[in-house]
């Protein structure tokens, strides 16, 4: 049977951070969000659109936004609708503010059903808390995984690379102290209409150059290794087989169905694969207004699963890809070539853009 994911947007926030330019909906002191008429609106989605996915479900991810401002009795009605519908998943993850994992709280969602919690901490250095405008403050992303660590046995922790005057590796390295499973690591991009281009632009902010970025992920990578963790993904480090269910049905071209506000799904089809994406507006969502629709032809859909694959250590088989490209990769000591597998090396995680690229160039 065919494995099925289920990702879940939550859309508030307090405030936007300077390098957001996700698709959310910022509740402040004066406000609240719409917790019981969200839930309706999802639960609609879910009855009308369910029917076009099947398969043993394996993760339920609530990403956002800040899932974690949401009540947690919305959360439970929506994860008991969808395993009405799909049966029980595996992993139920839920993205979580440092600041919102108090003790309360954590009973509530271990209580419901949570039996992943990912804490965007994105760093333990305060000059970095405040240029990337987050709303919490130093220590607080510790004391979450340290909350966290007496409900939960599968913690994962977001860390951003590239915020200039911090060291991403000491934030990891304090961070792996704790009871922590898996880490993500994500390069600040600079995104249009947002604080930190506008600060690029007037030459109030100036970005880690390219060359220390290499060089902090190969330090992160030597800590990661020390401290037990497996390098399974260009962004991710996981120990004790704490790998991302969710996660890796993304890497591994299996379908996934989103509902949310501005949420994502994919499902592969005979003839290639149709790609769908949700209204990004609040209140466009709100209103039922029409889903964008893609169909990826089958070649397209085929290059695309190839380049995922070779994100992760998993790899693909060599019989997968053309041997003009198999050779250039083992060249360019891109890849490991092992029995009947080509398996990207770290050098290959490094410039998987660039191999991404020569794979979407195919005929």
């Amino acid at each position: 049977m065919n494995q099925l994911g289920i990702y879940v947007h939550v859309p508030w926030c307090r405030s936007r951070c300077h390098y957001c330019d996700f698709a959310i909906k910022v509740v402040g002191p004066n406000s609240s969000p719409e917790h019981h008429e969200y839930l309706k609106r999802l639960q609609s989605e879910l009855l009308s659109r369910a029917g076009a996915y099947s398969g043993s479900l394996q993760s339920i991810y609530f990403g956002g936004g800040t899932p974690s401002l949401w009540e947690p009795s919305c959360i439970e009605t929506i994860v008991g609708d969808i395993t009405t519908k799909f049966g029980a998943a595996t992993e139920i993850t839920l993205e979580a503010n440092p600041t919102d994992c108090t003790p309360e709280k954590l009973r509530q969602w271990k209580a419901l059903g949570i039996n992943r919690l990912s804490i965007g901490a994105q760093t333990t250095s305060k000059t970095a808390l405040t240029q990337l405008g987050r709303d919490h403050k130093m220590g607080d992303g510790k004391q979450a995984v340290a909350n966290a660590a007496k409900y939960f046995d599968n913690i994962s922790v977001d860390l951003i690379l590239g915020v200039p005057g911090s060291s991403v590796e000491k934030s990891f390295e304090e961070l792996a102290e704790y009871s922590v499973d898996h880490i993500s690591i994500y390069e600040l991009t600079i995104e249009p209409n947002t604080v930190l281009k506008t600060r690029v632009d007037n030459g109030t902010f100036h970005p880690v150059a390219e060359n220390m970025r290499v060089e902090e992920i190969e330090q992160i990578r030597r800590i990661a290794l020390a401290h037990g963790f497996e390098h399974y993904e260009i962004s991710s480090f996981a120990k004790n087989n704490k790998r991302s269910l969710h996660n890796q049905l993304y890497w591994n071209g299996k379908d996934y169905l989103g509902i949310g506000m501005g949420a994502a799904s994919y499902r592969q089809t005979k003839n290639g694969a149709i790609r769908e994406t949700n209204p990004r507006s609040y209140k466009s969502y709100m209103r039922n207004a029409p889903i964008d629709a893609e169909e990826i032809p089958w070649n397209e859909n085929q290059k695309d699963l190839l380049w995922l694959a070779l994100r992760t250590n998993h790899g693909v088989k060599t019989d997968k890809i053309p041997a003009e490209i198999a050779n250039w990769l083992i060249d360019d000591n891109l890849v490991e070539q092992r029995d009947d597998g080509l398996y990207p090396t770290f050098r290959g995680f490094l410039f998987h853009n660039q191999i991404a690229a020569r794979i979407a160039e195919l005929d």
